[in-house]
This record gives structure tokens, C-alpha cells and sequence, in this order.
């Protein structure tokens, strides 16, 4: 967390200006202590922090002078744009600690814009190198979780906010029988929409910003009319630079966790006129689940969903928020930037997994080789892993850069710590005319299952025995986390960078960009970019209809700051040697 003495005679007035485009290394914000509503305020700039890797020797004092950029890239991850109508969430799940519900979820879209323009604003690097030259970004990287529910209209809605134009983040289609159709919001966040009898205690764990009352720090806040103002479609930046897209659990599986057979979630529910909404009847302590595999299987009961059906109210249904298919979602990923990274997947690779595979790699420059694999778990539940088709590619495109005296840079969306998952993807359904997502489309056997850094052939052990892996970058954890990896015989090693969410605090962004300090040490630096909004939203009370984008973006990140999930608020700036960083690694080429 960012020294909270730094903050102390800042001017009240500087705090409520727009937030300029200057990475965290000038100037960056933090969550005010107290109690009640904490407002986020400005912090100090953070310089790179040194972390030397096993093995490698401190870089010379002069390297700055005489270093060369191999590479600079951007990394966004996480923005979890909702369908926040979309009867196939599970709101009535939440409790505090829970993600099942966010306050701030209806601008998902306003504030992933908003660090996509922060990224644009960040092209050029901040660095130097000799002749005080500065490199370019030539790409970024989208590491999954675009989308919350993998749904259709969500999945539009994350092509259009990437590549630039009108996005309209409102669903819902005229058809079904509701008490207003021309309402363009129905869900949680209006309490005149959950059926009657709900106590109010039950009411008080969802914000109503027409309202307030709610539980928790942001609950007394007041923006009449702000489910109607998200609503509103906008225009989205887009990226500036190429970008290339992974797979996370969210574009896989609803929720993040549930195949698209389960009966609580499949695409009859999620079209459909009737959403399930929190009541008294059932939440957490009735469902008694003590893990995500409990979780589906409780829910899947008949007297479960039963009762979710008595605790439906009528929705405006929308035949686009059936599932996507990992096929239909990489054709919809177009033809630029060679398919927004699914166009180099491997032509064997597609014909033996009937075109279900989206891992892939591609020549980041001269000198890197980069490799994006899809560590979502078709099986189930949000834990990551890689099936055994895959890591037997891995391992083939690893010994074939063997010779090539290139580095190399793994990406995926779960932290390898994270990929835990021993599901294999037969344990969901197989994909059918009918069941197109959420399913195993592979005709290929996934077993054996390959974790992260547990078992005999974990992903690690396979990329520490090639000594050209310099790093792996993910997202999934919601936090910003930096870990190295180095086998003490100091031959194979790597750093691991984990960027936080766009949807959770602190809405962030990472720039990377690759060094070598022509001293037989590579330097790998990691900024934070905060997103390219005003650090306080308008006061409690201002009616929604007077609010820009880049304000509904700054309320998100306030809201999330001080929602629910406070886990997230609390950890999720990681500690000082997880932002700003300069990675140290010894150079593994042949010189």
C-alpha cells in the first residue's frame, strides 16, 4: 500500500481534478483510513524497485546508458463486463467477502474504457535507453475475463470496447410480460424489482442508488437514476495498439465456475423472462456450500431450483445472452491483428481439437517469442489448468526455440499458483447443436491434467527446464502480485507478474517492457497505469443524468473501494514490490 504520509497536505481542490495520463511512477491514489465512506486520495509516485533473480548478478550502476529495449507491451485483464440483468447470474449468493454481486458492476464497461485510455495514453515508454532512446508499445496483451457470464451480448460488448465505437452496455429485448418495458434496467439494484416479502434486511445487502440504505461503507450513498444513466450507450476508445486476446474462466463458463448444461445456469434460464432474485429462503447459509463443487451440486438439486423459481420476478428477456462457444468466440474475434491473436493457432492444433484450441504463439520481435495459453478449465469450477494436449504443445514449442537464442514470455489468465484445477473437461457435457459453451468441445482426451506448480509434470517444472522462459504474466487473481521462480541450482527460472482487475480497486493496468543491459543481465520493468478518470466521483446526490463517462468510471472505482469484496480493496494494490518494479534476471542467451 502506498505511504499514506505522502498524502498529507494535498489540497482538496487537486484531489477532485481529472486524473491526468501519467503512469503510477508520478503520481498514483490509495484509499483514505476511517470509518464510513473512504475516498480514494492521491499518493505519491512510485520508482521502479529493484528485485535481483536468483543467479543474477546486480546490473551495473551505468546500464541505463547503454541498455537496449528488446520489447514493451501492455497488459489488461479482468474487466468482467456484466449483463448485470441477465437471469443467469447468482446475486443471491452474495455475502460479504462474496463476488457473486458488486455494486459497481453496472459500469463495467465506462470504467474498462476509461483504462483502455489510459493504456492509449501510454504508447511510448517512460524509460531510456542508449542514446535516450524510448521504445513504443507494440502490443497489448488481454488476459482474459472480458466478459462475466460468457454471454453473447457481453462478448459484443468486449470486441467493441477493444476495438473502438458504439457500445451499448443495455440488454433486455420487448416480449415478456414486466411492470414497465420501457424500464432499461431490471435487477437487484432496484429494490421495487424483487418479488414481495423480501425483509428488508435482505433488501439492505444490495445498493440501491435511487435509495441508499444499503449495507456496508457506500450504502447511504444517493445517484438518482444511475441504473438508467449505465445503461446509456457510449463511445468506446478502443486500443490503440494491436492486441491479442486469452481465455479466461468467464469466457468459458457462466459465472466463472458452472458448465452450460447446469440446470441453475444453461441458456434456457439465461434468455428467458424470469430471473432468480435474493430472498430470505436462500442464500449462502441455506446452500451450506463449502466450496464451488458443493456449490453446483446443491444448486443443480430439484428442491434448489425449485425454490429459485419461487423467488423469480419478471425480466425483459434476451435471446442474446445465450453461452459462446469457444469456436463462435474466436470467429468473432475477426480477421485484424490475425484474429486478435487466434489466427496463430496452430493448424494441427485445430484439426485434431475439431477448432476448439486457442492457445497459440507469435514473435513479439526480434529477440521474444511469446506464448498464450488457455489455462480455463472446461470441467468446471474457476481454478485454471492445462489439458494434455496442450502440454504437450508447450512442451514442442519450447524445445523448438531451444536453438533459436530467443526469450521467450508465457501468458495466461490464471497465476500459476492458481491452476489447481483437477477437473478434467469431460466432467462437463459435450458440445452438441444445442450446447454450444460451458461444454467440452475437444474431441481429445484431457487426461492427464497438468496443475501449475503441484504434481510431476506441473506447468512450472516444464517451464523452468528451459532456461529461455524468462516470465509468465496472468491476471484471474484481482490483485497485483509479483513472485519469483528460480531453481537454486540457478539454471531455469522465471518471474511471474499478476496485474489487478479493471472490474475491482484499483482498476489498474501494467506496462512491461523488456531490457537488456548488455552486461549479461536482462532488467524486465512493471508499471502500474491508473485509469484515465477524475480520482473522486461527484457528491452523494447528484442526479445520474448529469454524469460523463469518465465520471461514472470514477464512481466505480470508489465503489469498489469500498464494496463488498473489501479483500479485494484491501490487497488488491499488492505490497511495494508488486507494482512498480525492475526485474533482474541473468541473460540465458548465447552470446
Amino acid at each position: 500500500m502506498a505511504r499514506l504520509g505522502a498524502l498529507a497536505g494535498v489540497s482538496a481542490l487537486l484531489l477532485a481534478c481529472p486524473a491526468a495520463p501519467a503512469s503510477t511512477l508520478q503520481r498514483s491514489a490509495t484509499v483514505a483510513p476511517g470509518e464510513g465512506f473512504r475516498p480514494l486520495v492521491r499518493a505519491a509516485g512510485e520508482r521502479h524497485l529493484l528485485r535481483p533473480g536468483r543467479g543474477a548478478r546486480r546490473p551495473s550502476p551505468s546500464r541505463a546508458r547503454r541498455r537496449r529495449s528488446l520489447l514493451m507491451f501492455g497488459q489488461l485483464t479482468d474487466p468482467q463486463l456484466v449483463d448485470e440483468a441477465s437471469p443467469a447470474r447468482k446475486e443471491y449468493l452474495a455475502s460479504a467477502g462474496s463476488a457473486s454481486w458488486r455494486p459497481q458492476e453496472a459500469l463495467t464497461a465506462q470504467s474498462a474504457d476509461r483504462v483502455v485510455r489510459a493504456l492509449n495514453r501510454h504508447r511510448r515508454s517512460e524509460l531510456t535507453g542508449a542514446g535516450r532512446r524510448r521504445a513504443r508499445m507494440r502490443f497489448t496483451l488481454v488476459t482474459g475475463d472480458v466478459t462475466d457470464n460468457a454471454q453473447l451480448n457481453e462478448a459484443r460488448w468486449y470486441l467493441r470496447l477493444l476495438e473502438g465505437g458504439r457500445l451499448d452496455p443495455s440488454s433486455g429485448r420487448p416480449g415478456c410480460p414486466v411492470g414497465d418495458p420501457a424500464a432499461r434496467y431490471f435487477g437487484v439494484q432496484d429494490w421495487t424489482d424483487f418479488p414481495a416479502g423480501v425483509s428488508p434486511g435482505r433488501l439492505s445487502g444490495y445498493w440501491d442508488p435511487d435509495r441508499g440504505g444499503a449495507g456496508g461503507r457506500y450504502g447511504d450513498l444517493r445517484y438518482p437514476g444511475l441504473m438508467e444513466r449505465a445503461q446509456r450507450p457510449f463511445a468506446a476508445a478502443g486500443l490503440d495498439t494491436p492486441w491479442y486476446a486469452l481465455l479466461g474462466n468467464h469466457e468459458v463458463l457462466r459465472q466463472g465456475f458452472a458448465p452450460g448444461a447446469h440446470p441453475a445456469f444453461d441458456d434456457a434460464r439465461a434468455t428467458g423472462c424470469r430471473k432468480p432474485f435474493p430472498s430470505d429462503a436462500l442464500g449462502p447459509a441455506q446452500l451450506g456450500a463449502r466450496s464451488q463443487a458443493e456449490a453446483l451440486a446443491r444448486l443443480a438439486r430439484p428442491e434448489t431450483l425449485e425454490q429459485l423459481e419461487r423467488d423469480s420476478a419478471p425480466v425483459l428477456g434476451d435471446p442474446a445472452r445465450r453461452i459462446v462457444g469457444k469456436s463462435e468466440l474466436k470467429a468473432m474475434h475477426g480477421l485484424k491483428d490475425r484474429g486478435h491473436g487466434f489466427g496463430f493457432v496452430g493448424r494441427r492444433e485445430l484439426r485434431r481439437s475439431d477448432g476448439s484450441a486457442s492457445y497459440y504463439a507469435f514473435d513479439g520481435g526480434p529477440s521474444v517469442r511469446v506464448i498464450a495459453l488457455d489455462t480455463a478449465a472446461e470441467g468446471g469450477r474457476s481454478a485454471g489448468n492445462l489439458d494434455h494436449p496442450q502440454y504437450r504443445w508447450l512442451a514442442r514449442e519450447l524445445k523448438r526455440n531451444r536453438n533459436r537464442d530467443r526469450l521467450i514470455v508465457v501468458t495466461g489468465h490464471h497465476p500459476l499458483d492458481r491452476m489447481t484445477n483437477d477437473w478434467a473437461d469431460e466432467r462437463s457435457a459435450p458440445c452438441s447443436a444445442t450446447l454450444r459453451g460451458g461444454c467440452d468441445s475437444d474431441p481429445r482426451s484431457s487426461t492427464p491434467v497438468h496443475r501449475g506448480t503441484r504434481g510431476p509434470r506441473s506447468v512450472l517444472s516444464l517451464l523452468q527446464r528451459h532456461p529461455d522462459v524468462i516470465a509468465y504474466v496472468a491476471g484471474h487473481e484481482h490483485r497485483n502480485r509479483v513472485t519469483p521462480y528460480f531453481r537454486r541450482a540457478a539454471r531455469g527460472g522465471l518471474w511471474e507478474i499478476v496485474t489487478a482487475s479493471s472490474i475491482d480497486f484499483p482498476g489498474q493496468a501494467r506496462l512491461l517492457e523488456l531490457m537488456d543491459n548488455r552486461d549479461g543481465t536482462l532488467s524486465l520493468f512493471a508499471t502500474m497505469v491508473d485509469q484515465a478518470a477524475p480520482l473522486r466521483p461527484p457528491p452523494s446526490g447528484t442526479p445520474a443524468s448529469r454524469m460523463s463517462e469518465s465520471q461514472l468510471a470514477s464512481l466505480a472505482r470508489a465503489l469498489a473501494a469500498n464494496g463488498p469484496v473489501e479483500r479485494y480493496a484491501a490487497s488488491a494494490l499488492g505490497r511495494r514490490g508488486d507494482r512498480n518494479v525492475e526485474l533482474v534476471l541473468r541473460d540465458p542467451r548465447r552470446r
